[in-house]
């Protein structure tokens, strides 16, 4: 059994003959492997090789929520995110 500890999360245990409870990055595929895998998976979930303007997209996406969330929070209201990332607002 390998144990892998993880900041602010507790530990991890994983048990490598299990196919429930082993370490799911042990299943990826690397190398020669991913390279012969990669375009028709990315093809399947419908994914650029280059993620750049996808992840752009999504960044602009998530900036204009936030900033829509912010305009409607009152000037002098505490806003705070919690462990669990979710939003709290005091007066």
């Amino acid at each position: 059994m390998k144990i892998r500890t993880v900041t602010n999360f507790g530990s991890d245990v994983y048990a490598p003959k299990s196919s429930r409870w082993r370490d799911p990055r042990a299943q990826l595929l690397s190398g020669e492997a991913w390279e012969n895998a990669k375009g028709p998976v990315l093809r399947a979930l419908g994914l650029p090789e280059d993620p750049t303007k996808l992840l752009d997209s999504h960044a602009r996406t998530l900036d204009a929520a936030y900033r829509e969330v912010a305009s409607r929070i009152d000037a002098g209201t505490k806003v705070t995110v919690d462990d669990k990332g979710k939003l709290h607002l005091s007066a």
